[in-house]
């Protein structure tokens, strides 16, 4: 197979202060970073790159210089290292889809809901959508006393289709923030069949045939490994009244990215907005969990949640 050619000077150095402009525009501290020292090094890097890959360890490090740790570069979608990586994490932590299954009988069965990381791309979120769909209303059939929603393998993703497959257990209304570097306030919320930004339709709420109990407990299952998109899920069933947080504190990746495509589809995901809850207050490092387990693993988050849902459901 043919290598594709080098790519020139000029392309280069378009590509490499292409990049630079859009971190410094919109990355959450690009306040706080010195610019031309910036420019210095980028200059420095350029004297050496042969090619585009030859300069994103230093994009990387210019992103969380300015955008703080969430923000990050990613292989193109489709490459060998993205297919790769997911493959990897398919392996360790499951598919990247919704799933669900049913624990106990009779009034005291429960619904297991699985909501796991989800990868770059339309077909991906279309499946996570469609498979979300299925399970829900398989589980919703069985009308379970309780809920357990499962993220402790939620690395992030996409938020929107993630909250669309969890939206028949949330209420409508707001469920969260984002807040701007200019003090700025954007709404994330569940309404008329639709999670939105505002008022922009961002997913379709996953359609059931019923809907789960209005007062049916939910078990929110996290861990130090649930972060950005699955902290925003999170943060969204805190609010509730009827649901607990179980497990350990959250990741701490409590920012929204903006994903920016640079020549080669290279993608570079700059933070641009903080977390906030439901009252606008500001969500700042991990998110607290309600019970606290310092054996978080599978059987012991298990039963404690199964615990505290019959207890609850009595």
């Amino acid at each position: 197979m043919r290598r594709p050619s080098a790519p020139s000077t000029r392309r280069l150095h378009a590509y490499v202060h292409g990049a630079l402009r859009e971190i410094r525009s919109t990355a959450l501290f690009s306040s706080a970073v010195a610019w031309e020292d910036v420019d210095r090094e980028a200059q420095a890097v350029l004297g050496t790159a042969r090619c585009y890959a030859d300069t994103h360890a230093f994009l990387t490090e210019v992103l969380q210089r300015a955008g703080g740790r969430h923000s990050h570069l990613t292989p193109p979608p489709g490459s060998a290292r993205s297919r790769e990586r997911n493959a990897r994490l398919a392996e360790v932590l499951g598919p990247p889809v919704p799933t669900g299954r049913l624990v106990g009988q009779g009034s005291a069965t429960v619904a297991h809901l699985r909501l796991p990381r989800l990868p770059e791309g339309r077909r991906a979120a279309r499946r996570y959508l469609a498979d979300g769909a299925t399970v829900m209303n398989s589980l919703i059939a069985a009308r379970p006393c309780g809920w357990i929603v499962d993220l402790r393998a939620n690395l992030g993703g996409g938020m929107w289709p993630m909250l669309a497959v969890a939206a028949p257990l949330l209420p409508e209304g707001v469920l969260g923030h984002f807040r701007l570097p200019d003090g700025r306030v954007q709404s994330w919320s569940a309404r008329h069949g639709r999670i939105r930004l505002d008022r922009r339709a961002m997913a379709r709420v996953v359609r059931t045939q019923d809907r789960p109990g209005e007062h049916a407990p939910v078990a929110v299952l996290t861990s130090r490994h649930t972060a950005s998109a699955g902290e925003a899920v999170a943060l969204a069933f805190r609010a509730q009244p009827r649901a607990r947080l179980i497990g350990a504190p959250t990741a701490g990746m409590t920012t929204g990215n903006r994903t920016h495509v640079l020549r080669d589809g290279t993608r570079l995901h700059i933070s641009s907005v903080c977390y906030a809850d439901q009252h606008q207050a500001l969500v700042e490092g991990p998110i607290p969990v309600d019970h606290h387990l310092a054996d978080n693993s599978r059987e012991i988050a298990l039963s404690t949640a199964l615990s505290w849902i019959h207890h609850t459901a009595q």
